[in-house]
């Protein structure tokens, strides 16, 4: 807010106080606790009921589709990354586990997993929901949280300039994994690309829309199973 004078200062104060109390209440959009962080409470992710997933495309199976589903039911389980350094100062906030934040686990300086009774956005964290999957490395009571992270392998002869050109208002080149041979087994050299995108839906559609590029062989995001939250990759 900009200040306009004393007095004019004064009395949107007073209406601020107002619009706080009324976002209190248990309703959508229910803003938490400091509002100078942005953070606000849902009652469910605004991108339920869109379907969502990534193309796996494996050495002996081939291509197919996985389907993603959120889990939309509370305590949600969520991936919370800082983007900035505002962000890690909502971190530091998170980490007094305000109502509805139920339990948090640190698991870098820039990451917590967050356990809430309600699903949380705010402009300078990324969230990832928790997802199940009918895929068969998963039991039943699974989860993976999506990394705001795109790991990215090219066709034979393609270079990644053009990708990094394309996108790089919502992606940066982070690091480079070069190719292993063991046995009978290639791994290509794969590119690991941060966006800046705020949900794990975001995340989702960007990795399905460069997979089926010319160029590329596979694209997916990166994934965490919580139970020691190493990567799936």
């Amino acid at each position: 807010m900009r200040k306009t004078g004393k007095y004019v200062w004064l009395f949107i104060a007073m209406v601020a106080g107002v619009v706080m109390a009324a976002c209190s209440s248990d309703g959508d959009g229910e803003t938490g606790g400091v509002a100078e962080y942005g953070i606000k409470y849902y009652n469910a992710p605004s991108y339920v009921g869109r379907q969502q997933g990534y193309w796996y495309l494996g050495s002996e199976s081939g291509e197919r589709y996985i389907e993603l589903t959120p889990v939309t039911t509370a305590p949600y389980r969520l991936l919370v990354k800082a983007t900035s350094e505002r962000g890690m100062r909502a971190l530091d906030y998170l980490k007094q586990k305000p109502a509805p934040i139920q339990q948090v686990l640190e698991l870098s300086d820039s990451i917590l997993q967050v356990w809430s009774d309600k699903y949380l956005e705010c402009p300078s964290l990324y969230v990832s929901d928790s997802y199940t999957s009918s895929s068969s490395y998963m039991r039943e009571d699974d989860f993976i949280l999506i990394d705001n992270c795109i790991i990215i392998s090219l066709n034979d002869g393609e270079t990644i300039d053009a990708i990094r050109q394309k996108y790089q208002d919502v992606m940066e080149l982070g690091r480079v994994r070069e190719p292993l041979h063991q046995g009978n087994t290639t791994r290509y050299t794969t590119y690991f690309f941060d966006t800046n995108l705020s949900n794990s839906y975001e995340v989702l559609r960007l990795a399905e829309e460069i997979y089926h590029r010319a160029d590329v062989r596979w694209a997916e995001p990166n994934m965490y199973m919580p139970i020691n939250f190493n990567t799936c990759w």
